[in-house]
């Protein structure tokens, strides 16, 4: 919920940019479409000094100084504390309220909360709340007993200081994604797999050869991995042999990742494929496993976003995966600002400082002006 303040007792205000995008099921669809719904979420904490000190009566309240996401927010807010209760019915109580100061009206989740001694986030108290010029402010009249503000046991005024935190969650546009997938179904891939073995993955019973991938030790059969893949076929035609079973080397991969190739071998099915997909994609393009290598491009075409579209291009091209590469690039040129300004574009100039990238920048940036 609540991230850590760098400065646990100055106000600090954290931005993040969250890019949701909808889950498509792998079927055969000739056309598919996404709605990002990016939520902007905002951290402030406002501490008050020498809070005993404070001389406001029943119904006066303490303002916080305003703030927001940047300069090119519209959305200005405020913290609005009651110290002795916003009226006599809530005097045994501190009021806090979130106020929108500034703004088009915005559908908001919030989260009130103290920072005590410790660091920690306490008494969290969430709302959904929209705010519009004729309903500009909302929180809790009974937010906490006074009582427990001075209770040297809870640690909430350490040095006499007093921190509130706010978390805000803010939806701050739509972004349709749409396209046509022209690779493979996975359904293809599950038909063809349909007599596989799957069992015998787990079973060592028959196995004939050691597949040694970064720490990993993997028993399986030789005739079911040469049927599939002509790259492991070969390199199982060239290895070692102990006593009773080939002993082949696998590197450049990681056992997790060979792990899921061998339980496509087997099944025709990888686990949590999206989480994978690119790691698996180089792998199946390395040991020219199509079917494999077809569904990680079916998966990453529909999950394209502004932050990872680059870093998919870079991977299509790379490792030929001619389709997805079609696929990014009509994204990236559909949402150029946006990919452009986002971390996973930047990151890319950092790792992989290709020319076409300052060059899409610069025509991005010129378009705009």
């Amino acid at each position: 919920m609540f991230k850590k303040c760098t400065d646990s007792f100055s106000p600090c205000i954290v931005l993040l940019l969250a890019t949701s995008s909808a889950a498509i099921a792998l079927h055969s669809f000739d056309e598919w479409g996404v709605t990002q719904v990016d939520v902007r979420r905002l951290t402030y904490a406002w501490t008050i000094t020498n809070f005993s000190f404070c001389d406001q009566e029943t119904g006066e309240m303490i303002e916080s100084p305003a703030f927001s996401t940047g300069d090119d927010d519209e959305h200005k807010w405020q913290l609005q504390l009651y110290p002795k209760g916003y009226n006599r019915n809530y005097s045994d109580y501190l009021t806090l309220f979130l106020k929108h100061v500034s703004g088009n009206k915005v559908k908001v989740m919030f989260n009130l909360a103290l920072l005590n001694g410790y660091n920690k986030i306490a008494n969290v108290k969430s709302l959904p709340n929209t705010f519009s010029p004729s309903a500009t402010r909302n929180g809790y009249y009974q937010f906490i007993e006074s009582s427990s503000i001075y209770n040297k046991a809870y640690a909430l005024l350490p040095d006499d200081r007093l921190t509130m935190i706010v978390e805000i969650f803010m939806n701050v546009r739509l972004v349709n994604i749409s396209g046509h997938c022209t690779v493979k179904s996975s359904k293809v891939a599950e038909e063809a797999h349909y007599d596989n073995f799957a069992k015998l993955l787990d079973n060592k019973l028959f196995s004939d050869v050691l597949l040694l991938a970064g720490d990993e030790v993997f028993e399986a059969h030789k005739a079911i991995l040469a049927s599939v893949s002509p790259v492991l076929k070969e390199e199982l035609r060239k290895s070692v042999h102990n006593d009773t079973k080939s002993i082949l080397h696998i590197p450049y991969t990681d056992a997790e990742t060979f792990k899921e190739v061998l339980r496509f071998i087997y099944s025709g099915k990888v686990e949590n494929i999206k989480n994978v997909a690119k790691e698996l994609l180089i792998a199946a393009d390395r040991f020219e496993i199509q079917q494999l290598k077809s569904l990680c491009e079916e998966v990453l075409c529909q999950n394209l976003n502004t932050e990872n579209a680059v870093d998919t291009l870079y991977v299509a091209e790379n490792y030929k995966a001619e389709s997805l590469r079609e696929q990014a690039s009509n994204f990236i040129v559909a949402h150029a600002s946006e990919v452009t300004s986002s971390i996973g574009f930047k990151t890319m100039e950092v790792l992989h400082p290709h020319p076409m990238l300052r060059i899409f920048r610069s025509l991005t940036n010129a378009t705009q002006t």
